[in-house]
């Protein structure tokens, strides 16, 4: 009985944890932005 006791809140803590850095994790791809694509004037010009 013991040991299924500690199986869930072993499995409750994981949960927990899990929750909690997917929280501090959720702000964070408010900062991610599609990357922007390069003018013609950005471009190396390369010549042989």
């Amino acid at each position: 009985m013991v040991t299924l006791q500690a199986t869930i809140i072993a499995y409750l803590d994981d949960f927990k944890f899990v929750m909690i850095v997917t929280r501090v994790a959720m702000p964070r791809l408010l900062l991610l932005r599609a990357p922007r694509t390069p003018t013609p004037a950005d471009r190396a010009v390369v010549m042989e």
